[in-house]
């Protein structure tokens, strides 16, 4: 075998797809959660209880509708998206060691984008672009779906 000056030797050529899909699930990890957390915590108002009433629920929408509302939902769809890469990236890595038929790691993609879709559904954006002459029962119909989402898997 000639050496190569710069060359990467075949035993390391085949280690670096996967190195390289380390990094970029890594990478997508860390922007997920810069992209998610960071409007999440700025977007957090006085929430309306999931019993509350319908006029608590039109308040909600009307203290979302302010000038930095719309910068926070577009990086929070970015944060969205960047999960969508995050997730099918670690269902590729999924891929790499699961035995065959490997079906978890499809079914883990899947999963991701059904979670994706439903995420970016904006029901509460739409509500909030409505705020000032949204129905009372309008505005509960859209919030207590995404109560439902959240808390029904971790309360029953």
């Amino acid at each position: 075998m000639v050496n190569v000056p710069g060359a990467v030797p075949p035993a390391q050529q085949a280690e670096r797809p996967h190195r390289t899909l380390f990094r970029a699930t890594g990478t997508a990890g860390l922007l997920t959660l810069l992209l998610i957390f960071i409007p999440g915590v700025a977007m957090s108002r006085e929430e309306p209880d999931f019993q509350g009433t319908a006029q608590q629920t039109v308040d909600f929408f009307k203290s979302l509708d302010n000038p930095l509302s719309a910068l926070e939902s577009f990086v929070f769809t970015l944060g969205i998206v960047t999960l969508l890469w995050f997730l099918l990236c670690w269902s590729a890595l999924l891929r790499t060691v699961e035995p065959v038929p490997r079906w978890r790691s499809t079914v883990a993609a899947g999963s991701a984008t059904v979670l994706v879709a439903v995420a970016l559904a904006g029901t509460r954006e739409a509500a909030t672009l409505r705020s000032d002459d949204i129905d009372p029962q309008v505005a509960r119909l859209a919030w207590v779906p995404q109560l439902k989402a959240v808390l029904g898997h971790v309360f029953g």
